[in-house]
């Protein structure tokens, strides 16, 4: 396993391949969002502005659980290591995310306009949540991840809707409030563009990718010093 990430990437597959519920929850939002494609081919289908939900949660499956009971040290025995584990599980998560968003998005950005930007904003968002899911999936569970992300998307709709006029007296553009209101766009599955004042407090949404580089270096670094643990006590 030294010196390629081949095997990994076939371990990975096979051991995502076998959440079976997982998959049949993914086919039935593919399918929803196909029946709206079909139905409406000028429009986005409404699942995919939510699909960074089950990428994050498909990044950071298992990942934590089988660290903490030592189901990852026969891997880590033959070569492998958790950041390279991590960057695999990220690929791996993102390349099905973007894949699957692209193929549903094809009738809307055949047609241009408006649904381009949309879908390019929505594929940054999956690559992030991928990310921030494999590289927290290690110290957290997915389905807490995930609940973390709906959460976050709840509590940012309702501060540019109301909440920032009605907890800090003004709108969510400006100084502590327009800071406020980009650290909870970054705990959104939304795209700034699809929000109120959205593209106002967070007009480059490729930031995002800065944020999910940052947090998989750091994270790699600490996970870098558990496997050399891992190793010596095998």
């Amino acid at each position: 396993m030294k010196g390629s990430l081949s095997p990994l990437v076939r371990f990975e597959l096979s051991r995502l391949g076998r959440r079976r519920a997982f998959w049949t929850v993914w086919g039935a939002l593919a399918a929803w969002a196909a029946l709206e494609s079909f139905n409406l081919p000028g429009d986005l289908p409404s699942p995919l502005r939510l699909w960074a939900l089950p990428v994050v949660y498909l990044a950071g499956w298992a990942l934590a659980d089988d660290l903490r009971s030592g189901a990852l040290d026969v891997l880590l025995g033959t070569g492998a290591t958790l950041p390279r584990l991590l960057l695999v599980r990220f690929a791996v998560v993102a390349g099905i995310g973007l894949g699957t968003l692209v193929l549903l998005g094809l009738p809307a950005l055949l047609r241009g306009g408006p649904a381009t930007t949309t879908v390019t904003d929505l594929a940054v968002v999956v690559v992030y949540w991928a990310a921030l899911g494999a590289a927290l999936g290690f110290f957290a569970g997915a389905g807490g991840l995930t609940a973390l992300a709906a959460a976050g998307g709840f509590v940012e709709l309702w501060w540019l809707t109301g909440g920032s006029v009605w907890l800090a007296g003004g709108e969510p553009t400006g100084g502590v409030r327009g800071t406020l209101s980009v650290v909870l766009h970054l705990g959104s599955p939304f795209p700034a563009a699809e929000l109120p004042f959205g593209p106002v407090v967070f007009p480059h949404e490729w930031l995002r990718l800065v944020v999910a580089a940052t947090a998989v270096v750091l994270v790699s670094h600490r996970l870098s010093r558990i496997s050399l643990f891992v190793r010596e006590d095998l």
